[in-house]
This record gives C-alpha cells, structure tokens and sequence, in this order.
C-alpha cells in the first residue's frame, strides 16, 4: 500500500486530495477480494491512461483529455519504430525500440477505447491537417537538404538533419491519426 500511496503522487494535487483516500481503499478491497498480480496488473494500467490526461486537463483546464492521450501514445509509437528504422537493429537497441513500440502501441489502443467508452472521442481535432502540412513540409525540407548537400552532411549538422526528420514524421503521423479519427468520429451515427 505505500507503494500505491507514492504512485497516487503521479495523479494532479487536487485529484489526490478529492479522489486519493478512496482509491486507496477500493485497491485495499480488490487486494482482498481478488488475485495480486490481476489487481496490480489492472492498477499500472490504469496509472499510464489517466495520470497524463489529468495532468494534461490540469494544465489546460479541458475536461477530458483521453483522446489526446491516445495521440500522444501513438506518436510515441512511431517514434520508437521510425528511430528503430534509423538507428539500425542492433542488438538490444532494436529489441528495445521495438518493444516500446508495442508499449506504447497498447497504451495508444487502450486510451483510446477508454476515451470511446467515455465518450470523450467525440471530437476529434479539426486542425489535424496543420500537423500532417507540417510534418509533410518538414520532410520534404530534409529530402531537398540532402539532395542538394549530395547525401554527404558536413559535421554537426547531420544530428539536426535527423532530428527534423523524425519530428516531421511524427507529426505526419500526429496529422494522419487525427484526420482519421476525425473522419471516423463524423462517418459514427450520432448518440441520442
């Protein structure tokens, strides 16, 4: 229990102090009641699903932000395979990128059917084309650099090369995820 107790300073200071005794009793009981490894399980799930969108509503005062947190673990996602891609698969370097991949994947398609259930997808970004018109901008810049610096990028100038390029693929992907979700959320018949 004192492991959860310095978990739950994970969570927003004013949703430790309205929600935090209680979930420390509901974890005692499912402890009781239910299999450890099924409970903790269950807990470190819900840990990574909710503590960044409560910060993330912390910080801008929305009232959901599951789907957000879907996003951002898909872009995470992409980022690990797309660095995964650069890097090479060296050993435990590519093993590592492959698996936070997964991770992240995981998170991402758990968010964002939390996010469904809820109710909290109903909206999904109308700017979703300014991500994917950057990223695509950025990439296009990175292919014109290296064509005209003929594949041969002088000194320190291939680490900021590369880190435009990934940053303009994830937010390609940003872009692609949203727009979709978005064609996804209008083609759904609307709840009564």
């Amino acid at each position: 229990m004192r492991l959860y107790g310095a978990l739950l300073h994970c969570y927003p200071r004013d949703f430790r102090r309205e929600y935090g005794e209680d979930m420390t009793q509901l974890l005692a009981l499912q402890l009781r009641d239910e299999n450890a490894v099924r409970v903790w399980g269950r807990t470190f799930v819900d840990l990574a699903l909710t503590v960044p969108s409560l910060r993330l509503e912390a910080v801008m005062s929305r009232r959901s932000s599951l789907p957000g947190t879907a996003v951002v673990y898909g872009a995470a996602a992409v980022a690990c395979l797309v660095a995964t891609a650069v890097s090479g698969t060296v050993g435990m370097v590519g093993a590592a990128g492959l698996l936070l991949a997964v991770l992240f994947s995981s998170l991402a398609v758990l968010a964002w059917r939390r996010a469904r259930t809820l109710g909290a997808g109903s909206e999904a970004s109308p700017h979703w084309w300014k991500y994917l018109a950057v990223g695509v901008a950025g990439i296009a810049c990175c292919v014109l650099v290296a064509n005209v610096a003929d594949h041969d990028l002088p000194g320190n100038t291939w680490f900021i090369w590369i880190s435009v390029l990934l940053t303009s693929m994830v937010l390609s992907a940003v872009g692609l995820i949203l727009g979709l979700s978005l064609a996804v959320a209008r083609r759904r018949p609307a709840r009564s």
